[in-house]
């Protein structure tokens, strides 16, 4: 390890295409394993090292740190640590946080923060300007008095509104809480509990379930299927009697990797790792490595700058004219350049001319948002009755109603865009009539905005195209031509 007293310099690189992003065309692996004695051991340390490298993870949350105040560190490889902890005078066992990040996760880094001596926040680039914001935390044992555990639900809340809420946000860490698993007796709390859920659930998890569901976390261990040994995650001792069970060697799940319910879908997986690097049989510590397989889908950023009317340029010759004399009057001491000395520069600044001209010269398209009819009212008032449903407690009945109104609110939508795409053909019908080709090219682009094989596959099943006699066109082929 290296010195305490060194703080960690970042290099967070250039913000341009070739700069570090976490997660950029590649799979991301998060990791939280609770050692027993703290990485303030060093033998605890290195294997918390040793597995962030041979399990490849990109961030390991470490809860029950045993560490001291608050800091960070560099590891021997490259890898970065975070911690925080009562302080000094203060007992340090079963208290305080920590992340260990890769030397890739490291370079990634923008800030850092500390919430209190239970809680630490670290922020990371992502792809298309987006952040990352990684909460460790450590929840206080249920034994410990319930004012103390309030404070601390207080804290993470505070944290969790203080972040944006396009972030992307991951939790990591012991809760110290049982939460079961949801099912049609037992409510789901809005989405942040799944089916796949084991145990009881007890106070200390209802009140983190609220909680989560009112921040829109959800706990993504309870939303993937596996084995039994794969969901569990800490053997503990039976305090309560529970039937049939051992009552010095009872499995709980209370090692919890939380994500928004917005970004569910970029995680792949979420497992329990027994024996890991050969150490089996709570040797090391009384849990289990819990990984989660994440792989970011983000929409690619659109373009905010309106877009021009490019199809006058053929088929107005004033406006074709006009723009050919402002494009040789600007690039007129261009010419000259020899071939053997155009390089990139001269290629962009081409590239930024042609663009200027086309901003005075060409007028903004309209708008695709004037030209959707609106929605059916039928429409309106299922979502709107939607909308009242989940503003309701969770119940057996508010399932079954949600359930029934998203088939019909789906139906109708269904009903209003094969209206709509209707419309739109008869639209293109009238533009082609009019020999007005700028219009037909842009509903063409609104009935199917991915190319060719969309168009193909929406041309052919709802929208209804004639020839110039009237006639029904029912081939592809034709269809494609027209």
């Amino acid at each position: 390890m290296s010195n305490p007293s060194t703080p960690v310099t970042m290099n967070h690189g250039p913000t341009g295409r070739k700069g570090r992003r976490l997660g950029y065309k590649r799979r991301m692996l998060i990791g939280t394993w609770n050692l027993r004695s703290g990485i303030e051991n060093q033998e605890n340390y290195e294997m918390a090292r040793q597995t962030l490298h041979e399990r490849q993870l990109d961030l390991l949350c470490i809860p029950e740190a045993a560490k001291s105040e608050k800091g960070n560190e560099r590891g021997p490889n490259g890898e970065a640590l975070y911690w925080v902890g009562p302080t000094s005078t203060e007992r340090r066992q079963n208290a305080g946080v920590a992340l260990m990040c890769s030397p890739y996760a490291t370079r990634c880094i923008i800030s850092h923060s500390y919430a209190s001596d239970r809680i630490l926040v670290v922020s990371f680039a992502l792809l298309n300007n987006l952040t990352l914001d990684v909460i460790a935390f450590y929840a206080p044992h249920s034994s410990r008095p319930a004012s103390v555990r309030k404070t601390f639900r207080d804290q993470l809340s505070s944290v969790r509104k203080s972040i944006s809420r396009h972030h992307f946000v991951l939790e990591l860490g012991d809760a110290n809480a049982l939460v079961g698993s949801a099912s049609p007796t037992t409510p789901d709390f809005h989405g942040a509990l799944g089916t796949q859920g084991k145990g009881n659930q007890n106070a200390a998890g209802k009140a983190f379930l609220d909680d989560c569901a009112a921040a829109g976390m959800c706990i993504a261990n309870t939303f993937f299927p596996h084995k039994d040994i794969h969901k569990y995650s800490y053997r503990g001792v039976n305090t309560t009697v529970i039937p049939g069970a051992d009552p010095e060697n009872v499995l709980y799940n209370n090692d919890f990797i939380l994500v928004r319910r917005s970004f569910l879908s970029s995680v792949h997986d979420v497992k329990v790792y027994r024996g890991v690097n050969g150490i089996s049989n709570f040797t090391r510590s009384d849990h289990h490595l819990v990984v989660a397989k994440l792989k970011l889908k983000l929409r690619a950023p659109r373009s905010q700058a309106p877009k021009r009317d490019h199809s006058l340029l053929a088929s107005d010759p004033v406006v074709r004219t006009r723009y050919q004399e402002l494009v040789r009057s600007k690039i007129a001491h261009m010419v000259s350049i020899p071939d053997e000395d155009i390089s990139g520069t001269t290629y962009q600044q081409l590239s930024d001319v042609l663009l200027a001209v086309a901003n005075d010269i060409l007028p903004i398209c309209e708008s695709r948002l004037l030209q959707q009819p609106p929605p059916s009212p039928l429409l309106l008032e299922l979502v709107a009755n939607k909308k009242r449903v989940l503003e309701t407690p969770s119940s057996p009945q508010r399932r079954v109603a949600l359930q029934a109104l998203s088939k019909a609110t789906k139906k109708e939508a269904a009903c209003c865009r094969a209206i709509e795409r209707q419309q739109t053909g008869a639209d293109i019908e009238d533009a082609a009539k009019h020999h007005d080709q700028g219009k037909a090219y842009r509903l063409l682009d609104v009935l199917a905005p991915k190319g060719g094989s969309n168009w193909r596959r929406t041309c052919s099943s709802s929208v209804a195209l004639k020839d110039d006699d009237g006639g029904l066109l029912t081939s592809t082929g034709d269809q494609l031509t027209r």
